[in-house]
């Protein structure tokens, strides 16, 4: 009977080592730093399994306390408060979504829901939700909603961008459409090409690339004609101090200065389409003359400056023509 006995013991000890380090299954040598070691390439290891009902009726559980909820069909531990589960789960194919997603459709690949109800009845491919309710009633494919309500309303569109809470959530059909900022909403919940940042910054027509730029740009107006549209008044923060220089860079600014007298300038950087001035602060009188590369300049009044005077030019810039107006005497 010992003998049987022991061989018990030979026999259930067999597949465990131990040593002051921790214990191993199914390994010689268990981590240093782990109590416990399970090793095996053909099993795995299997927490208890329990309906909701069951788990909620645990009595006095100890904090980090492990089981399968096979309700929810996911791993929920004890935080000494509450029962708490681990939030990101795979679902259907390659679909990432928190517990509380609302999902209820396993269609569509590669998603991404966190939040409650994001991505609620989703069934279209690489979409991104995070914040509840955002693409909630999602069936478009590659948005990207960010934000509490973000998208929320958006059916079938597809590739539209939204960063903040309610942030789009007036799209419905529309393509292509990129809102940034709380309550930030497009002009036509149908329409593609179009941006909203904090529903002051608009654009219409964004459907370019690269290479081939399009669309137009509206500050204070949701509807701009032209590639720039500012609906009020557009102000340089600062002129350019070109301080006794000839060579005027408007790069840094729409309006310059300087402290020479007048006599030969170079501009550089204008742009067709483009409004410039220049003071021109010396006193001594002569007449200025003006050039720029790969224009032709054009002059409507000018002639001397006026001594001890100062004088401002005014360039209006129309295709490849500079159109040069003078104003002495100040």
């Amino acid at each position: 009977m010992k003998k049987n006995r022991l061989y018990f013991a030979i026999f259930i000890l067999g597949g465990f080592a131990a040593n002051a380090q921790g214990v191993g299954i199914g390994t010689p040598t268990p981590a240093s730093s782990a109590i416990l070691e399970l090793s095996s390439l053909n099993k795995g290891f299997l927490l208890p399994r329990m309906t909701s009902a069951n788990r909620a009726a645990i009595a006095d559980p100890i904090v980090g306390l492990q089981v399968f909820d096979t309700n929810t069909n996911s791993v929920w531990a004890f935080d000494g408060t509450n029962w708490n589960t681990q939030d990101i789960r795979l679902q259907g194919t390659r679909n990432h979504y928190s517990s509380d997603s609302g999902l209820s459709s396993t269609g569509g690949t590669d998603n991404v829901g966190i939040g409650n109800n994001s991505l609620a009845v989703n069934s279209s491919n690489n979409n991104v939700a995070i914040g509840a309710d955002a693409l909630a009633v999602n069936t478009g494919s590659g948005n990207t909603a960010v934000g509490r309500y973000a998208l929320t309303g958006n059916t079938t569109g597809i590739q539209n961008v939204a960063i903040g809470v309610n942030a789009g959530n007036t799209i419905t059909t529309g393509n292509r459409n990129v809102a940034i900022g709380t309550n930030a909403q497009v002009a036509d919940p149908t329409a593609q090409g179009q941006v909203s940042i904090s529903n002051i910054i608009f654009g219409t027509g964004a459907t370019g690339t690269v290479a081939a730029p399009a669309g137009n740009i509206g500050i204070g107006t949701s509807a701009p004609a032209s590639k720039l549209e500012v609906n009020g008044a557009s102000t340089n923060t600062v002129a350019y101090n070109a301080g006794a220089g000839r060579i005027i860079d408007y790069s840094q600014s729409n309006l310059a200065y300087t402290t020479a007298t007048a006599g030969a300038f170079t501009l550089n950087n204008i742009k067709n389409g483009g409004t410039y001035s220049l003071a021109v602060r010396g006193s001594a009188a002569a007449t200025s003359t003006f050039t720029a590369t790969g224009f032709t300049v054009k002059y409507a009044n000018n002639r001397a400056t006026t001594t001890g005077t100062e004088t401002v030019y005014t360039f209006l810039v129309m295709g490849t023509t500079v159109y040069v107006y003078m104003s002495a005497g100040f």
